[in-house]
């Protein structure tokens, strides 16, 4: 997942876990509520990223919440000129457990990365990449006490990130990253992420398509009841 409750650095993995991090948001940043909801995103450049930004949580809410994974009480997004350095290089945004925070970079870092998952970094995908991270945001939530291993929640946020993403855009993700999707639930696993989290992810989106009942899996998954490996 990409979650910054404290810190936990699986090679490319944005999720941190265990202590506390820092702000590293610039001082005096513009804070802005996305329509009528409880999703704040805080910047410091344009309103124009803001608003990708709202579009992104916004998306990630629209696609759980009939599943039955509302949107907790509040979304906090920050778009930020660097993630914290524990996280790998690769990694496109994270969120605090413990701060209950969204930190992406602002959309000019977002470009400097030229590419992500294999095709060229565009806006499109910016709002793709606040959506996954605002998924696991709404997925804490809905967990209770369950320790739930990382390859479950990443699962849940890149099923909810593709399934999301622009329809022309999401065909050149999935060309990039060849694949049928996994065939079995063992082969979503926190070391099979790990290794690969861009193909780990387009895989979990296309094994959830295979689904008799793609909306009941997922509430499998938070429930604990598919991903076996041991908890985060």
């Amino acid at each position: 997942m990409k979650v910054c409750k404290s810190i936990r650095s699986l090679l490319a993995a944005a999720i941190l876990l265990t202590i506390p991090i820092a702000p590293v948001i610039p001082a005096s940043p513009v804070v802005t509520v996305c329509g009528p909801s409880t999703i704040e995103v805080h910047y410091t450049k344009d309103e124009a990223e803001a608003a990708l930004a709202c579009a992104g949580a916004a998306d990630a809410v629209e696609f759980l919440d009939p599943i039955g994974l509302v949107l907790p009480l509040r979304i906090r997004i920050e778009l930020v000129t660097e993630l914290p350095p524990e996280l790998a290089p690769s990694a496109a945004g994270c969120y605090d457990v413990a701060g209950q925070r969204v930190l992406v970079p602002d959309f000019d870092h977002f470009l400097q990365n030229r590419t992500w998952f294999g095709v060229p970094a565009t806006a499109t995908l910016y709002r793709s990449v606040v959506a996954h991270e605002s998924a696991h945001a709404i997925a804490v939530c809905h967990i209770g006490d369950r320790k739930l291993p990382l390859a479950a929640h990443e699962y849940v946020a890149y099923v909810t990130m593709l399934a999301t993403t622009e329809q022309g855009t999401r065909a050149r993700v999935l060309d990039a990253n060849p694949g049928t999707g996994f065939d079995h639930p063992t082969q979503i696993n926190d070391l099979r992420y790990v290794l690969g989290p861009e193909q780990f992810g387009v895989e979990s989106y296309r094994h959830w398509l295979k689904q008799p009942d793609p909306p009941g899996f997922l509430r499998r998954i938070l429930a604990g009841a598919v991903v076996l490996d041991p908890p985060m």
